[in-house]
């Protein structure tokens, strides 16, 4: 389910740095100096080439927890379900039946939903959507009758669009997803190298990018399958040299952000 984030290459003479960001294409930043970046000095000319050279197991990335996002000030300003949802369930479909919104604690549905008739949100539906906060996540359950050529190759008619709540401008690690990704790769082979990938867990570690650009409140949620693993993953995290930009809201103020490392397999 999800949205990584792992678009990635290097030039021979260091990280190209491309900026972070789940849907959002952040303009290139300058070349970090090498003391913000602990790396070796024979650098491929490409992650994937770094890959490449030996078969790589175990799964990094970086980004919000689930790939489909919304800005807060879209869903507070919605009307219907289609204010915010993937135009590509959308276009699914020919008519409502019913649709459901429910609250999510990490993956897990709570009991704290509302429902409608159609994709026009009722007045307990908007009530519940104006609760949600920045990194908050919540699913979409819509029930309809699909069109033609939809119903011609599906058997089922409903979609599940996981959610997160992002800000206007999204926070993002200075030196690029590229160096970061990089970063964690290198720092973590050494640990996860001792194990198969039949044995590793959909790990996931939670942190928060604050107002004033540092990584706060690093949290595991879920294990990568050992527990040494999990603490190696934390204190590479707590560790991070470099600096992150902030999220901004739609006023252009700073905003906290918080942001999903996963690892070892994809999973929920």
């Amino acid at each position: 389910m999800k949205k990584t984030l792992i678009v990635i290459s290097l030039l021979s003479a260091g990280v190209i740095f491309t900026a972070f960001g789940t849907n959002k294409v952040k303009k290139n930043t300058p070349v970090a100096e090498k003391s913000k970046i602990e790396k070796s000095n024979d650098h491929p000319k490409s992650l994937n080439d770094f890959f490449k050279k030996k078969e790589y197991n175990f799964h990094i990335s970086v980004g919000t927890r689930f790939q489909n996002v919304a800005t807060l000030e879209d869903i507070q300003n919605a009307t219907s379900i289609e204010d915010f949802i993937p135009q590509e369930q959308i276009d699914q479909v020919a008519k409502y039946k019913s649709v459901k919104i429910t609250i999510l604690d990490d993956h897990k549905e709570t009991d704290v939903f509302a429902s409608s008739k159609d994709d026009i949100l009722t007045n307990e539906q908007i009530k519940l959507l104006k609760t949600l906060d920045y990194s908050s996540n919540f699913l979409v359950r819509g029930d309809f009758v699909g069109t033609e050529e939809f119903q011609r190759n599906h058997r089922y008619s409903y979609f599940t669009p996981f959610m997160t709540v992002i800000p206007h401008t999204e926070g993002y690690y200075e030196q690029g997803m590229d160096a970061l990704l990089y970063y964690l790769r290198t720092k973590s082979e050494e640990i996860s190298s001792k194990y198969q990938k039949e044995n590793f867990k959909s790990g996931k570690l939670y942190f928060t990018i604050s107002k004033e650009g540092k990584i706060i409140n690093v949290k595991l949620t879920s294990t990568g399958g050992y527990k040494d693993l999990d603490k190696k993953m934390m204190e590479i995290m707590k560790n991070l040299k470099g600096n992150w930009i902030p999220a901004k809201n739609a006023k252009g103020e700073l905003v906290e952000q918080t942001l999903v490392v996963a690892f070892g397999v994809l999973g929920c």
